[in-house]
């Protein structure tokens, strides 16, 4: 049997739940998980009304190629952007503290996302999180193509 869902919620250990993080080395932890409460509140009451989108987050994140190198660089990770995006833009995605996707997004990212998983595996190790809003920004594409 297959679950059902509406809404799949991704938050982080360190996004404010202290007490299992016992790593002090981690960085970009929640700085005030207050903040992450409320907008999760929030988030409760667009789902319960109907108004919540797809793909929403707590952060936003606007990468750069050379932000993302960087990064890569202080995790001891080769990447190969070139193999992934081309000459594609870094999509907006959410941060991984915290951001969820709706049960269409999650089937598509399923049953289309296979190709674009691999390429991440292979060329930006520990990226699922700017995988997501690759595969949100394929998925909107994809849907406005088809009511076009």
């Amino acid at each position: 049997s297959r679950s059902r869902f509406d809404y799949l919620l991704k938050v982080d250990v360190t996004s404010g739940i202290e007490s299992m993080n016992q790593d002090e080395r981690i960085r970009n932890r929640v700085q005030d998980p207050a903040v992450m409460v409320e907008y999760l509140e929030a988030l409760k009451g667009r789902i319960a009304s109907g108004e919540a989108a797809d793909y929403e987050g707590w952060k936003q994140i606007n990468a750069s190629r050379d932000g993302i190198e960087r990064w890569a660089v202080l995790k001891g990770l080769k990447v190969n952007l070139d193999a992934i995006f081309g000459d594609r833009a870094i999509p907006l995605y959410y941060s991984g503290k915290c951001y969820m996707m709706s049960r269409p997004l999650a089937e598509y990212s399923a049953l289309s996302g296979q190709e674009l998983a691999e390429k991440f595996t292979s060329n930006l190790p520990g990226g699922e999180d700017l995988l997501v809003g690759c595969w949100n920004q394929d998925f909107m594409n994809e849907r406005s193509s088809d009511s076009g």
